[in-house]
Order: structure tokens, then C-alpha cells, then sequence
């Protein structure tokens, strides 16, 4: 199966299947060793239905290449559905209709970091 971004960064959000929110590099990631980061800033978080309404921003190295602004991202969805966090792989549901599973990335993923702050005031 060939690579469903196109050489692209892409981040997808599915929003509990009511909404795909999709954002993808304005160029394609170059060959060659890259840092790769999507950073989701929370402007506000509503607390019934539990989720986050912010922006999406992409980065190839230091350079900011794709945003999508005012997405829902689902507070403890991905705790529920027992998926968490998928990196290179999707073995399971799609998170978008753009490929089907299984899906799993080719390259090389050297290290990858998560890291959690910014939480929206009255959290």
C-alpha cells in the first residue's frame, strides 16, 4: 500500500466518529534524519461532554509547515477505547477513511517524546 500522505506530515483527530479533523504539511518531509512534531494548544476545555477545543500545529524541524484551528479533541476517548496512542502503526479502527488498517509505517521512528502541559485555566 503506498503511503497515504503523499510524503506529508499528517495529523488526524477523530472526535468520538462525529468529526475528522485533518491537517497535513504544506511540503512533503524531506529525505534524510527530521524531527517531526504536532503540538495541540488548548484554548478551553468543557467539562460535560469532557473534551478540549484547540489548535493543531505541525513542524518539520523548527519550521511550523500545517495548522488547523478550534478542533474537539475527546478527553478520555482514547482511554475508553483501550487504543491510546498509536505510533506507526494502526492495527485496528481507522482514525481516518484515507487508508485502511492494518497500516503500518516502513521507515525508521528513532525516538519519540511526548510531552503534556498547558492545560487551559479553570482545569
Amino acid at each position: 500500500m503506498s503511503c497515504p500522505t503523499g510524503g506529508r506530515l499528517r495529523y488526524t483527530d477523530n472526535y468520538l466518529k462525529i468529526r475528522d479533523y485533518d491537517v497535513a504539511s504544506a511540503k512533503e518531509v524531506p529525505v534524510g534524519k527530521r524531527r517531526l512534531s504536532v503540538r495541540f494548544t488548548p484554548k478551553s476545555k468543557s467539562v460535560k461532554p469532557d473534551f478540549f477545543t484547540g489548535d493543531v500545529s505541525l513542524f518539520i524541524d523548527i519550521d511550523k509547515v500545517g495548522e488547523i484551528k478550534d478542533i474537539k479533541m475527546a478527553g478520555q476517548y482514547s482511554a475508553i477505547g483501550g487504543y491510546g496512542l498509536l505510533i506507526g502503526r494502526n492495527t485496528g479502527t481507522p482514525v481516518s477513511h484515507s487508508y485502511e488498517p492494518p497500516f503500518t509505517f516502513t521507515g525508521t521512528i528513532e525516538k519519540v517524546t511526548i510531552e503534556v502541559s498547558g492545560a487551559p485555566k479553570g482545569r
